[in-house]
C-alpha cells in the first residue's frame, strides 16, 4: 500500500488449482476478504485508511478479482486504486550502441502498457543483459503508464534487507513471496501475524 505505509500481510482463500497448473487468481468473494483485511490491518496501525492502493499482482488481473478489489474499496471509501500487472519475464531485449546494456530507469511506453528496466547501465554491475518487467494496468486504473513505472522503479530501491540498491522486482511483491514461502505452511483459517518482521 505504498513505499511508507506498514506492510498488511493476509492469507488469502485457498486457490482452486495447484499453482503449478493455473495462475493464481481468486473469486471476487475472496479478493474483496483478502483487501478487506489488508485494509483493516492498515487502519489498526495508522489508524486511518489509505488514500490511495496500489495492488502490483504477477499474474493477469481476472474480471472476477478487479471487482472483488473495487467492491472492498469502495466499502472502504477509498476512491484511488491502481491494480498493475508485472511481469517478470518477456522475449524483448533493448539495446543500445557500445558495450554497456540500456540505463537503469529505461521506460518504454507500448500504448498503455509499458517496458520497465529496473536494473540496467549505473554502470550495470552483472555480465548479462537485464531484461525489463512488462507493466501492464488493468483498465480499471487510475494513473498513466508512466507514473505507474515511476513507482515500480522506485519500489524496486526500498528493501532494507539487502545492500543491493537495484533489485529487479518491487519490494512488495518480493515481501509477499517472502510471507507466502511461510504461509504455506499454516493452516487454512488460523490467525496470521501482521507484522512482516516475522517473516523475513
Amino acid at each position: 500500500m505504498g513505499p511508507a505505509s506498514a506492510p498488511a500481510t493476509a492469507k488469502s482463500a485457498r486457490l482452486p488449482l495447484p499453482l503449478s497448473t493455473a495462475a493464481a487468481n481468486l473469486t471476487a468473494a475472496d479478493a474483496e476478504d483478502l483487501v478487506a483485511r489488508s485494509i483493516k490491518t492498515y487502519k489498526s496501525f495508522h489508524g486511518h485508511v489509505p488514500a490511495r492502493v496500489v495492488v502490483l499482482k504477477t499474474s493477469r488481473f481476472h474480471t472476477e478479482e478487479a471487482e472483488g478489489v473495487d467492491a472492498a474499496l469502495t466499502k472502504a471509501g477509498i476512491e484511488m486504486v491502481d491494480l498493475l500487472w508485472v511481469q517478470e519475464s518477456s522475449p524483448i531485449a533493448i539495446l543500445r550502441d557500445g558495450n554497456y546494456p540500456v540505463l537503469r530507469g529505461t521506460f518504454v511506453d507500448l500504448n498503455g502498457k509499458g517496458f520497465l528496466y529496473t536494473r540496467g547501465s549505473v554502470p550495470y554491475p552483472g555480465l548479462r543483459i537485464p531484461r525489463p518487467l512488462l507493466l501492464v494496468p488493468h483498465e480499471s486504473t487510475d494513473r498513466t503508464i508512466l507514473a505507474l513505472a515511476k513507482d515500480v522503479l522506485a519500489l524496486t530501491k526500498i528493501n532494507w534487507s539487502t545492500t543491493q540498491f537495484d533489485q529487479k522486482i518491487p519490494a512488495p511483491i518480493k515481501a509477499a513471496r517472502e510471507v507466502g514461502r511461510i504461509l504455506k505452511h499454516i493452516d487454512f483459517g488460523t490467525d496470521v501475524s501482521s507484522d512482516f518482521r516475522k517473516y523475513s
